[in-house]
């Protein structure tokens, strides 16, 4: 019979995106701390937000050159914000037929959809790839040990969106 302590799951990892930046190494969160931050951790913080611009590809499938931002348009395009008017026009909206024009969308500039080749997959999907990609890549571990020491069936992955799949598709 097995111990019930056998069966605890551990949670090693988190990751994903979301208004404040991404999830894994607090950069959300010091985004939201910001201004009570020291100047190396918002300096680390700015990196982060910048980086997530910079991180898509060509069509080619080389990676985009850098675009880069002012520290305040990086702060202006992340949190809780009035909706940017290239979000109606590439939803093909009339921002009169909304009562709110504020939202907590992705970074200004982000595109999770560059990462890979997305094709049709809704935006949540991508978000839910960007999630799990994040937190695998910040394990503090080499993905090929932890594969040589857990059975493949006893690892999972818990991936959610808050609104469903608000996109086109």
């Amino acid at each position: 019979m097995s111990n019930a302590v056998d069966r605890l799951p551990l949670i090693i990892g988190f990751g994903g995106i979301n208004c404040a930046g991404r999830a894994s190494a607090y950069h959300a969160f010091n985004r939201l701390t910001f201004e009570r931050l020291e100047q190396s951790a918002q300096e680390a913080t700015m990196a982060s937000l910048q980086g997530l611009i910079n991180s898509g590809l060509t069509a080619s499938g080389a990676p985009q050159e850098a675009q880069p931002r002012s520290a305040a348009a990086l702060l202006s395009g992340s949190l809780v914000r009035r909706l940017e008017d290239s979000w109606f026009a590439k939803y093909h909206m009339d921002p009169s037929q909304l009562q709110s024009h504020a939202a907590g969308s992705l970074i200004s500039g982000f595109d999770p959809g560059l990462l890979y080749t997305s094709r049709n997959h809704p935006r949540a999907l991508q978000m839910a790839l960007f999630a799990i990609n994040d937190c695998l890549g910040n394990l503090g571990f080499d993905w090929q040990q932890i594969a040589a020491l857990v059975n493949p069936d006893k690892i999972g992955v818990y991936a959610s969106s808050t609104m469903g799949q608000l996109d086109e598709y």
